[in-house]
């Protein structure tokens, strides 16, 4: 299963306002609306060499979405912090806005809800998340453009400024992946099923069979991962006969 840890920068939007306590805008006080700035991926497992990115400061949009148009359309499952929330929505967007066809139907994995459904974090923001979870990449400060000035700088030009962004864009990535892979154990949505072979979501072999899960009706085998933990149940029901012992 192909799946693409993705994350987006957008630009500022910018209006024309009578007062900075103006609490709604009317679109027509758009002077430039927002755009997709740069995209950072890779596919889950590959090593942070194999990290793809492209931005909009030599090229058009259009012309940097194309290879994640082509990422995405490839790709089975998806991940993004947010990613119903802000990155699949804005993407989609923008692939509608350039002329783009619809990209083939893929899972979406958004590490917000899954800490929100699972656990009870004071906060749920990559920043925080990754700095009490991850080991290794944890998400990265702004240096020299602290906050929004690093938005403001690229939209002067400041090839500076697009550097660092795209070191932060990148580093999200990397980031991304280590949280998605220490709360999935804990997700109980299951990413694929294997007609063949029992599997992991995380793809190891190496489970034991853990009892049984029942319905009202059925009676499932289940199991748990002895590499990430992570428990799931047969989707073939075992049958119980009045004359002869259990059997699938």
């Amino acid at each position: 299963m192909k799946i693409l840890v993705l994350d987006i920068e957008t630009s500022l939007i910018e209006v024309c306002v009578f007062s900075l306590r103006q609490r709604f805008i009317d679109p027509k006080l758009i002077t430039k609306d927002w755009t997709i700035l740069s995209w950072s991926a890779k596919w889950l497992g590959d090593p942070p060499g194999k990290i793809q990115f492209q931005s909009s400061r030599r090229q058009t949009e259009k012309q940097a979405l194309k290879k994640l148009y082509a990422l995405i359309d490839e790709a089975d499952a998806c991940i993004a912090h947010n990613g119903d929330g802000f990155d699949f929505g804005k993407i989609n967007s923008k692939f509608e806005e350039h002329g783009f066809k619809p990209v083939s139907p893929y899972k979406r994995l958004d590490t917000l809800k899954i800490f929100q459904k699972v656990f009870g974090e004071i906060n749920n923001s990559l920043a925080y998340l990754t700095e009490k979870y991850n080991k290794k990449y944890k998400k990265l400060k702004h240096s020299k453009f602290p906050g929004v000035e690093l938005w403001l700088e690229v939209r002067k030009g400041n090839i500076e400024a697009w550097r660092e962004m795209e070191k932060y864009n990148k580093h999200d990535v990397l980031a991304l992946e280590e949280l998605y892979m220490r709360a999935s154990p804990w997700d109980d949505k299951p990413l694929f099923i294997h007609a063949d072979e029992v599997r992991c979501k995380c793809g190891s072999t190496n489970y034991q069979k853990r009892g049984f899960y029942y319905t009202n009706l059925r009676k499932y085998q289940r199991y748990q991962c002895q590499d990430c933990g992570y428990w799931w149940r047969d989707t073939r029901a075992i049958r119980c006969g009045a004359q002869q012992g259990c059997v699938r």
